[in-house]
């Protein structure tokens, strides 16, 4: 990203106060969308979109170990539930959960 909008070092990059201070002036002088729009036509103009209002957080969270038979890991697998799970068991089940290493350690 530091390569993509320009910017060489660590010490360029403003702290988030100036960013909102900015970002609260472009919207108080009413030129905040003219700007967004200009910035999107020059990304669309190479071949980028921006989507607007998404965030993908990849931050690794602790879940709780899922213990399951091997049909049930089947049916799980599949992005389903087991039948026989009971509402209050579903609600406790994350069935995005995935399993993940960072530095060698396993979450």
């Amino acid at each position: 990203f530091q390569h993509f909008v320009g910017l060489r070092s660590i010490s360029q990059i403003p702290d988030r106060t100036t960013i909102w201070t900015f970002m609260e002036r472009l919207i108080q002088a009413g030129a905040s969308d003219s700007i967004f729009e200009a910035v999107n036509r020059q990304l669309s103009k190479h071949g980028y979109i921006a989507r607007g209002g998404q965030m993908f957080d990849a931050s690794i969270v602790q879940a709780p170990k899922q213990s399951l038979s091997k049909t049930k890991t089947a049916v799980v697998k599949e992005n389903a539930m087991p039948i026989e799970w009971k509402p209050a068991k579903r609600r406790q089940k994350d069935m995005d959960a995935r399993w993940t290493k960072k530095y060698g350690k396993s979450y």
